[in-house]
């Protein structure tokens, strides 16, 4: 009897310890299996943040060498999947992009037009010289191929026309002649580019647009040149800025209507020369638009300083009639430079550019002048 009791204590102690052997190595087991998922876990984000480093310092450079090459357009399709976001805000002086795993890379130098946010494995840059009319800088456009930038042309304007085949067709772009548009799907986001002489004068008679995409209302945003001089139509004028299903284009989700009296549901910009109407149209918004149309500005005032103490250093040394031209206190090229100069220190606005634009039509003229007399210098 009693050897059995012993018996029994001694099973029960088994027991007791095989039990406490097998939690010992499960507790052991996590401990070791927590320990390299973490580090495999570790590992995977040093990886992810190395790419996202790799990709914001090739995207920096991506920038810096496409705005030095005016007229060139690359598409790079052969870079990991890139999820990057701009921002900027001028009032405070900031402007950066960001790639998540980086600190946010600074673009208050970078002369760049984009949409807020462009995630693809594939990046379209285009780079175009600003004139107005000789060259200021040059405007970096970036897309991607979920990008689409429809130009309406029912009329068949030419004004139309010359836009849209300057326009690179790299890019996802489409010449639309009818009232239905049968426009690509899956797209992230879609840009339809009108002038406003297009449009009817009669709100009744309201240009009736739809799309086969249903969802194009939520994507979509509206451009309207309106230009300040038919004869010119690229020199100088004003931006519509729409967001179908705004107050303004009233419609279901697939239609839109537009006509000729713009009164609400919209923001207006300035242009001043066709670089920065291609600037509008691969702007996200008007904001990031005047963004960069500043900074521009900041470029232009440099640049008539420069020119300025130029002309200042040329005088003594130039002809009667020459140095006449050049510093006369009232009509001087000099003079019309600091006026430029001025102008170009306010915010860029449509009163802004129209007094820039005249400023920068006197001083052609006395450029011109210049030319015509011989052995003077000229200003540009």
């Amino acid at each position: 009897m009693q050897h059995d009791t012993m018996r029994q204590q001694f099973e029960k102690k088994a027991q007791i310890e095989l039990q406490f052997n097998w939690i010992f190595v499960l507790i052991v087991g996590v401990v070791i299996l927590t320990f390299f998922l973490t580090l495999i876990g570790g590992q995977s984000k040093t990886t992810d943040q190395s790419i996202a480093i790799n990709l914001a310092q090739r995207m920096k450079t991506i920038l810096s060498a496409s705005e030095q090459q005016p007229g060139t357009i690359k598409i790079y399709d052969r870079i990991p999947p890139l999820d990057i976001t701009f921002t900027c805000d001028a009032k405070e002086d900031f402007y950066n992009y960001f790639i998540e795993g980086t600190d946010e890379v600074d673009t208050k130098y970078n002369l760049f037009f984009s949409p807020r946010n462009l995630d693809s494995n594939v990046l379209y840059t285009w780079t175009e010289s600003w004139k107005v009319p000789y060259d200021v800088a040059n405007f970096l456009y970036l897309s991607n191929d979920k990008q689409q930038y429809i130009f309406y042309n029912g009329s068949e304007l030419t004004d139309m026309t010359d836009l849209y085949e300057e326009f690179p067709e790299n890019f996802s772009r489409k010449m639309w002649n009818e009232d239905e548009l049968d426009e690509d799907i899956n797209m992230d986001s879609y840009t339809y580019v009108f002038f406003k002489r297009q449009l009817p004068q009669n709100p009744s008679e309201a240009l009736d647009l739809a799309f086969v995409n249903t969802n194009v209302g939520t994507l979509g945003k509206v451009i309207i040149i309106e230009p300040e001089n038919s004869a010119e139509p690229f020199a100088l004028g004003t931006l519509h800025f729409f967001r179908l299903g705004s107050p303004g284009i009233k419609g279901a989700t697939n239609t839109f209507k537009l006509h000729n009296l713009l009164t609400t549901g919209h923001s207006t910009s300035a242009y001043l020369g066709k670089a920065s109407i291609y600037g509008a149209i691969f702007s996200e918004n008007k904001v990031l638009y005047e963004c960069t149309m500043n900074k521009a500005m900041q470029r232009l005032q440099i640049l008539t300083l420069l020119q300025y103490y130029r002309i200042q250093e040329v005088v003594p040394y130039a002809s009667t009639n020459c140095a006449y031209l050049l510093n006369n206190p009232l009509t001087g090229a000099a003079t019309k430079i600091s006026d430029i100069n001025k102008t170009a220190a306010q915010p860029f606005s449509v009163t802004t550019t129209a007094d820039l634009r005249t400023y920068l039509d006197e001083l052609d003229k006395s450029n011109k002048q210049l030319a015509t007399l011989g052995n003077c210098p000229a200003i540009y």
